[in-house]
């Protein structure tokens, strides 16, 4: 996470159902990496993932680099994009507030 602009983490129904339960963590893919339907292959979340795949996906409003670095991401911006194109989300203020 040393050189990543962004944070998230994310997990998907196939995870959920057949494995660990566990989640992936990398930068939020650009706007090159992103389909019609997809998360697409390589990219900063390096393999594929569709949409309809996608059951959690957690994007912080503050996060700490490896080297000790906090950086912020605007996720009132995020949620009112969101909210714009129809895409159901929850935005939990009170966990935008954490150090």
């Amino acid at each position: 996470m040393k050189f990543s602009e962004t944070w998230c983490s994310w997990t998907t129904f196939g995870r959920l159902a057949a494995s660990d339960a566990g989640y992936w963590t990398a930068g939020l893919p650009n706007s090159a990496n992103i389909g019609d339907t997809y998360i697409g292959d390589g990219g900063v979340w390096g393999q594929p993932f569709h949409f309809s795949d996608l059951a959690h996906l957690i994007v912080p409003g503050k996060f700490v680099t490896d080297d000790g670095v906090v950086k912020t991401q605007d996720i009132q911006r995020l949620s009112a994009r969101l909210g714009a194109l129809g895409v159901p989300h929850k935005l939990a203020a009170a966990l935008a507030e954490l150090p």
